[in-house]
């Protein structure tokens, strides 16, 4: 090799490491949901579904899933059920706030629309496919702390583990 091309290559990698920089990280922030707490996590279980009857029996379902802390020690609180915007046709309902336990809580219904709809869709809710899926930011609380638990979850993870 010559030294020209030596030196052409040697400036080449020279000029590679002099535009690149190592990236600074100065905080790592870990998503609500995510943290820790000494609070149980919030638990979504008993999800099932149903037929609805009338003219939108054909097109729409109606899901109900109850709300459960995850520690059997330790109940939580809840004090918010919220969702993203609904859609056209969609209505989500709950039977109040209040406390949940391992076997107890909450219920929430949501009816809606759902994708392809044939007769006898609604009879699992592994064949349902809602139009707009909703979005549910589930908040609580405890007695061993002050910080809140957070849980946010879509209609499609709470049916696709049902």
């Amino acid at each position: 090799m010559n030294d020209r091309r030596k030196i052409l290559l040697g400036l080449g990698t020279t000029s590679a490491l002099a535009a690149w920089h190592k990236p600074i990280v100065n905080a790592v922030l870990v998503p609500a949901h995510a943290q820790t707490s000494p609070c149980p996590e919030i638990i979504v279980g008993n999800a099932q579904s149903s037929g609805l009857s009338g003219a939108d029996a054909t097109t729409a379902c109606g899901v109900t899933f109850d709300i459960f802390s995850g520690d059997p020690a330790t109940p939580l609180e809840i004090t918010s059920i919220g969702t993203n915007p609904l859609g056209t046709g969609v209505s989500v309902t709950n039977d109040g706030l209040g406390t949940a336990t391992d076997a107890s809580g909450p219920r929430v219904t949501w009816i809606g629309p759902i994708a392809g709809a044939a007769p006898g869709d609604c009879v699992t809710t592994s064949a349902i496919v809602p139009v707009d899926d909703v979005t549910f930011t589930i908040v609580a609380t405890c007695a061993t702390s002050s910080d809140p638990v957070m849980l946010v979850v879509t209609l499609t993870q709470i049916l696709a583990a049902a």
